[in-house]
This record gives C-alpha cells, structure tokens and sequence, in this order.
C-alpha cells in the first residue's frame, strides 16, 4: 500500500492544509450567523398589544363574525388571527401567538358553549394582552424553544419575572409550578403559576355590556333562527388509510415540529385539506373540531404528535356525528338546548319517556339548558 505523500518536514502538503482551513472557516463561519440569528431574535422587543376603543371593538366583533351568528367560533378567531385583522385592531399587524389565543379563548369562554358572544368579546381582548405577554415572558426563559422550561431554565429565568430566589428556592417554585410532576414547565402550568405569584396578572375588568350597532343600511337579523338553514343530510366521514393518513401529518405540520398546533388544525380545516381527507369537502365542524382536539392530546400538551393523530381522526368522526344530532335537537340555533327541545328530539337520540330526568342529569351545572360540552358527556 502506498503512503500518503508528504513534505520533508512530515506536515500535508499545502494544498490540502489549505483545504481544511477553508472548511474550519466555513463551520466557524455558520456557527457564527447561528449566534447572531439567536441574539438578534433575544434582543426583539416583545410585541406590545393595545385594546382598541369601543367603537374599534364593535366594528372588530362585526368583521370576525362571519357567519353572522353572534358569537364567535375558535376557527373564526384563528381565521382573524392568521389574515393580521387581531393583529391590526391590537396595534402589532405581526401578532401570531397561537398559544396566547388558546389560552384566551378559554378563559373569555364564561358560558363554556366554545362561542365567544359580544358579552364576552372584552374580556377576549384583555386575555389575549394578558396571555401574550405570559408568553413572552416563557419564550425568554425557554432558552432552547422546546415549548417547556427545565429546572436550570428556570433558575436562570427568575431574573426575567422580577423574582430574585436562591437556589433552594427557585427549585421549591419550579417543584409548585410542575403541577404534574412531569420534570418541565409546560405553557399552561406557566399560566397557573403566574396567577397564583400575581405576575402580570392585570387583566382589567369587563365594561357594561352593549349591543354591536350594525352599519347603517343594513338590517339586523331577526334573532339566530334567521340563520337557522334547512335541515341537510350529515356528512359521512370515512377514516383515510394509514399511508393516506401519514402524508396528511405531513401536510398539515407546516412547521415541521413533529406536533400540530390547534392552529394548523384548524387552517386544514379552513382550506379543506382535513375535509377532503375524510372524504367530506365541505367540513367545517368547528365544535367537533375543538372537542376531538382535546380528547386526542393525550399528552396534554396542546399539541397533537403523529402517535395521538389516528386518536385526532377517529375522535372526529364520532363527534361530527354528535354535533349533527344537536343541531338537529337544537331547533332555534343558539347552540344550546332547552327542556322542551330536548324532550321534543328524544325520538332523534332513540330515547324513552323519561325525557325531564335524562335531561336534568344531562344539564350537569343546573344551568337550565344543555350546551354540546354536556350533550357529549
């Protein structure tokens, strides 16, 4: 076997010493844009959101109701979020805090129908600043972007909630803020222990409520039965096979985190990418949508990973189903169901006499009505 050629000294020949330093300078070079890409991404000024007036709100409320229902769905909201209209009525055209508007929208969600109704709407707002500004404060202690905060992550973040703790008591905190014992902050633990310290916790209180002016020349519905439609044939879902199923994660995880958001779920719901895969273009069951999403995160993480996929599938076939059968029962649209309409759909649900007692132990927080949260229990 011949030997590498060398020089007389025993070094490699130029050529290829040169070789190597022109790749050191490369790598170098890469880790260097890497780190100026991080500190420049440190040093952006968090986004300040501003609520718009009164007038501001209403004409905001109007443009997000879309189906001019009066009240607005999670797809509607996330539809305002991604077109920049949120964005532009909070003063940060570039708000996209997906995580801030989940959290929001179950806060501001009092009645708990997955509606956000005008009575509800300011407080919508309130949450979203508030929520928006939690979630800056993790991002800068989530030093690695993993959407969690370890124990030295959050010994070193103190700082940045104004909080000046030794280590033995950084550690209790971080023990009182994994309320799951899980080893890592997640965003909602984050929010529950913020809470509890009164860390950024002025959400303001909600304004007398009004009824949204409509523009002029344009007449008001005459209540939510206007929009009550015809009755039309349920749409039949049909599971996609496993190959079928595997290219549509891919499809719908536009980021390529390996986990859809509730964001993209509902943005392939939107472009019917979702509905063409379960055989149904025309698919925008939003309450399925939001039921089936929250059964599925078994992690609970509020992200749904390629192994709780099938679950996310399957769980909206069987609430589609749920959903058409409460609309069907629902007969006045208001998304909830009264005693007399409840006893009046039994023969839909294939159920006996007993219509007033099966309802009182459907109706489980005595409100007087039945919303689909409780209809699916």
């Amino acid at each position: 076997m011949c030997a590498r050629p060398a020089s007389s000294s025993g070094r490699l020949p130029a050529a290829e010493r040169a070789c190597g330093q022109i790749e050191s300078c490369k790598k170098k070079e890469k880790r260097l844009k890497k780190k100026k890409k991080a500190a420049a991404a440190a040093a952006k000024p968090a986004a300040q959101l501003t609520m718009p007036d009164r007038q501001g709100r209403e004409r905001l409320f109007r443009e997000m109701d879309v189906n001019g229902n009066g009240g607005l769905s999670l797809a509607e909201i996330d539809k305002a979020v991604e077109s920049g209209m949120l964005g532009r009525a909070l003063n940060c055209p570039d708000f996209r805090r997906g995580r801030a508007v989940m959290r929001a929208y179950k806060a501001a969600d009092v009645s708990k129908d997955e509606f956000i109704e005008w009575s509800e709407f300011f407080k919508l707002l309130k949450y979203l600043v508030f929520f928006n500004n939690l979630l800056h404060k993790f991002d800068e202690i989530d030093t690695d972007g993993d959407h969690r905060i370890t124990k030295g992550e959050f010994a070193a973040g103190c700082a940045t909630l104004g909080l000046e703790l030794s280590a033995e008591e950084a550690a209790a905190e971080f023990a009182q803020c994994d309320s799951d014992g899980g080893g890592w902050i997640l965003f909602n633990e984050f929010c529950a222990w913020c809470a509890d310290r009164h860390i950024a916790s002025d959400v303001g209180a909600e304004p007398k409520k009004a009824p949204v002016a409509r523009p002029k020349g344009k007449p008001r519905p005459a209540g939510k039965k206007a929009h009550k439609k015809a009755a039309k044939p349920a749409p039949q879902l049909t599971m996609p096979d496993k190959k079928r199923r595997e290219g549509l994660f891919r499809e719908m995880d536009v980021n390529g985190n390996g986990g859809l958001s509730l964001a993209e779920i509902d943005k392939a719901v939107d472009s019917g990418v979702l509905g063409r895969a379960l055989n149904c273009p025309t698919f925008r069951r939003g309450q399925a949508v939001m039921r089936a999403y929250k059964a599925a995160d078994v992690s609970k993480d509020e992200f749904i990973e390629r192994s709780e996929f099938f679950r996310l599938l399957k769980y909206l076939v069987y609430f589609n189903n749920l959903l058409h059968k409460f609309d069907e029962i629902d007969t006045d649209g208001d998304h909830r169901l009264t005693k007399e309409e409840f006893a009046a759909g039994c023969a839909t649900l294939g159920l006996p006499k007993e219509a007033a007692a099966e309802f009182a132990q459907c109706d489980s927080d005595g409100g007087g009505f039945v919303l689909f949260i409780e209809f699916c229990a």
